[in-house]
């Protein structure tokens, strides 16, 4: 009996014992994985996420669903796809806008057109009718007149009788030469007149002018000059005192400091002008003049000043006339 219940547990004991050396090779699972290992895969599961669900159906149900792309994270998140579904809407609604807007610009471009083109039409008309009138010397009838805009006249041919060719130069307004005003600028217009003044007078002192415009007076060399004015004058200088003509024109570089065209100035280098002066400037000698000068003084103290400068001046003449050519 004993031997009989001995060996009736000894295969327990080694199924037991062979499930566990199995349990124990085989890797620890939960409850839950064995349970879902039994478990056959269903429809539901099968389907997407939840969250995917409702990016693709609930936020807009009318519009076919954009294809997914890949991300770093996997799909994308629901509010980036509602972002991107209402930016194309916001796209779409402004270039309907702006094409209802070109539409509308097209039409009132049209219709701005055939009124243009009317008016156009309905001034013709009026124009040819008023010529057919004041051609045909017919009267103009009220209705005419009255329909008649106001910026569409008759033509109105006035013919003056010819002038002689003697009447028409007495018609002709004179212009008078421009005289000079004293105490202003004069102007550049002024110098063609100064230089017709200028060739008279000197034609009247025996000068020959050459074929050029001016009578060769641009042309004139400082001595040729010297001959027919005084020393230290101009051209210019030669109006001076003609109070008939009052044609002379003060040189304003002449009076503030040095006219650097000299002999050849048309502007009238003389004194006495009405609103000018003379600037009376005192030229400071060199150091070396007066270096000379203080030496001739130290020698000869008795010496009027006009004789120490001639002395310095023939001492400078000789120094210049013994130095080596350059």
């Amino acid at each position: 009996m004993s031997s009989s219940s001995s060996s009736s547990q000894s295969p327990t004991r080694r199924a037991t014992g062979s499930g566990a050396d199995r349990s124990a090779s085989a890797p620890p699972s939960s409850g839950a994985a064995r349970d879902n290992s039994h478990r056959q895969p269903t429809a539901s599961s099968s389907l997407p996420s939840r969250r995917h669900m409702r990016s693709e159906s609930a936020i807009e149900p009318t519009q076919a669903a954009l294809p997914a792309e890949s991300s770093p994270g996997g799909r994308r998140p629901w509010h980036r796809r509602a972002r991107e579904i209402s930016a194309a809407a916001a796209a779409r609604q402004a270039l309907a806008e702006s094409e209802g807007q070109r539409q509308e610009n097209r039409t009132r471009r049209n219709n701005h057109g055939r009124v243009y083109r009317s008016n156009l039409h309905y001034m013709g008309e009026e124009q040819e009718r008023l010529r057919y009138y004041a051609t045909s010397g017919q009267e103009v009838p009220s209705t005419v007149a009255m329909t008649a805009r106001p910026e569409i006249e008759a033509p109105r041919v006035e013919r003056a009788p010819p002038l002689s060719s003697s009447a028409a130069e007495s018609s002709r307004p004179r212009l008078e030469p421009q005289r000079a005003q004293p105490g202003r600028a004069q102007p550049r217009v002024q110098v063609a007149r100064l230089r017709e003044g200028v060739l008279r007078v000197l034609r009247e002192r025996g000068y020959v002018p050459t074929a050029d415009p001016d009578g060769g007076v641009s042309k004139m060399t400082p001595e040729q000059i010297e001959q027919y004015i005084p020393h230290g004058a101009s051209l210019g200088s030669l109006l001076h005192g003609r109070e008939e003509e009052q044609e002379c024109a003060p040189c304003l570089f002449h009076a503030k400091r040095r006219c650097l065209r000299g002999a050849k100035c048309l502007f009238c280098h003389e004194d006495g002008h009405e609103g000018l002066t003379r600037v009376k400037q005192r030229i400071r000698p060199s150091k070396r003049t007066r270096n000379l000068l203080r030496t001739v003084q130290e020698q000869r103290p008795d010496l009027p000043p006009e004789d120490m400068m001639k002395i310095i001046q023939d001492y400078k003449r000789d120094i210049l006339s013994h130095r080596k050519p350059s």
